[in-house]
């Protein structure tokens, strides 16, 4: 089981026993209230009884709603989420500061860029109508007819992530909240090695070569006829976000948290693919080489939902989404390339841009204990998908054609994944 998978697994087994711990405590009969009745007032008349009932809620909260909210009869100034104390008295905080520390899993794009031959020998392809009876082949007899090596190779490495939220209470139940979310440059690198002495061991087909079947036709060196391939990509990702949040109670127990705001997304990344061959001559590196960049911005909207399992463990879930503007550009170039039909050098270099739409849903389940009335810490597991974006890799096009690098593939998606353990400072 990769360790990723554990920690949700985890989350499930404690929901779970919380949600038996719950129901348990839920069939025991709770405490009646208390009313007190105060002494009668000096003029003789009877003074009304007032309400002596407990705040609901963690008890590491109790002190701090007797003093501040339920014997207060639950006045504006102290931001009680409803004007009853004898149900749900939440006095929110002025100011709140939640960071979380992360360690995120990324998916990795799809491109091949090329393969080994298996049992390669040179011959004539026969007239078939695809091209001239003379001309020159490679004939694989283990017929290899797919593109194996590329960025599934070259796997991202886990990285750490940061992310923290400052909140401050701007009406009764209303917040303003500003949030920052980096991940460190996700990296990966894979190279491909002959293993034949064919041609010297410059037996490696790239996707610049022509293929029918076994056959394949060698057109741009040294990318055809390598002897090693090597694929390098790298990504990174940082998100700012302003929101509005607006406080509410469903249920004593299940306080639920409305979010709309402004989000701005930057995702950047770099694709790099080598190739080496001497079989012509001295040793030559041929490269293939993109850069993207996308810059989204736009309104999101969700909420979020605590659950008060018993009076100092909480669940809490968030779910975020929202379509975005998403400006999107690329700079391609291909340098030190040979057409093997002429012999003549290929260097090419092109750029695109376009601005779309594109999506971003945000996810999260977490576990939090209240330690005190002020600081609560919390573990969980987290989820981003962005949809619609300009991926390296994509950019690529295995053609020399003029203007072939012109162009710009917008229709990439990117997975980010990843526990997480944070807390939250409230006052």
């Amino acid at each position: 089981m990769k360790p990723r998978m554990i920690l949700p697994l985890i989350l499930t087994w404690v929901a779970l026993g919380g949600i038996g711990a719950s129901a348990a405590e839920a069939q025991e009969p709770g405490p009646m209230p208390t009313v007190q009745t105060p002494e009668p007032a000096a003029t003789g008349m009877t003074a009304a009884p007032a309400s002596g009932r407990e705040p609901l809620g963690p008890p590491t909260l109790v002190q701090a709603l007797r003093a501040n909210c339920c014997e207060t009869p639950c006045g504006q100034a102290l931001g009680c989420m409803t004007k009853d104390c004898q149900s749900w008295c939440f006095c929110p905080p002025n100011w709140y500061v939640e960071a979380d520390f992360l360690y995120m899993w990324r998916s990795v794009p799809r491109l091949a860029v090329g393969t080994e031959l298996g049992n390669p020998t040179f011959g004539f392809r026969q007239p078939d109508g695809e091209g001239p009876s003379n001309e020159l082949v490679i004939f694989d007899s283990e017929r290899r007819v797919s593109f194996s090596f590329g960025t599934r190779n070259a796997e991202f490495d886990d990285r750490p992530s940061f992310r923290i939220y400052v909140g401050k209470r701007i009406a009764e139940d209303v917040y303003l909240e500003g949030g920052y979310w980096w991940i460190a440059t996700f990296e990966g690198e894979a190279e491909l090695g002959s293993k034949s002495s064919f041609l010297g061991g410059n037996n490696l087909a790239s996707k610049f070569s022509g293929s029918n079947g076994a056959v394949y036709v060698p057109q741009i060196y040294p990318f055809d006829l390598a002897q090693a391939m090597r694929v390098q990509q790298s990504s990174r990702f940082q998100s700012i976000e302003m929101n509005l949040k607006h406080q509410s109670v469903v249920d004593p127990r299940l306080p639920v948290t409305f979010v709309m705001g402004l989000r701005y997304v930057n995702v950047e990344e770099d694709f790099q693919f080598d190739a080496l061959s001497d079989l012509l001559g001295p040793p030559t590196v041929g490269t293939y080489q993109s850069e993207t960049s996308n810059h989204l911005i736009g309104f999101q909207v969700g909420g979020d939902a605590q659950w008060f399992i018993n009076s100092w463990w909480s669940l809490l879930g968030r779910l975020r989404g929202g379509v975005y503007a998403n400006y999107a550009s690329q700079d391609s170039e291909l340098r030190n390339g040979l057409n093997l039909d002429t012999f003549e050098p290929v260097n090419a270099q092109g750029s695109g841009d376009h601005v779309g739409f594109a999506s971003v849903f945000e996810f999260g389940i977490h576990t939090e204990l209240q330690l005190t009335s002020g600081l609560s810490v919390r573990v969980g597991y987290v989820g981003l998908f962005l949809s619609d974006m300009a991926l390296a890799p994509k950019q690529v096009v295995f053609s020399t054609a003029p203007g072939a690098q012109n162009h710009l593939n917008h229709s990439g998606s990117i997975f980010y994944t990843g526990p997480s353990i944070g807390a939250t400072l409230r006052w």
